[in-house]
């Protein structure tokens, strides 16, 4: 029985690490993300980092770069489809 439940204990500890984080610090730090198509205003590196492997999982494009404070207000923004 022992066995039965690491292993699947193993396997929920894999599948949860293959998925995007959730966790993103609290530090307010703007960065704007700059994706191929669009761009993004987050509060700091971390979120957009976690925005950038949630539209990867969706099949869009990653992140490019980040720059300090909020992005130009002419480019077009990401959509969170």
């Amino acid at each position: 029985m022992q066995p039965i439940l690491v292993f699947i204990l193993v396997m929920l500890t894999v599948q949860i690490e293959s998925k995007c984080s959730t966790l993103v610090t609290l530090k307010l730090d703007p960065h704007c993300g700059m994706f191929s198509d669009c761009v993004v205003n987050g509060a700091n590196p971390s979120v957009l980092t976690n925005i950038s492997c949630r539209r990867i999982e969706k099949g869009k494009s990653g992140l490019i770069n980040m720059k300090l404070g909020k992005c130009n207000p002419k480019v077009p923004r990401c959509s969170f489809e």
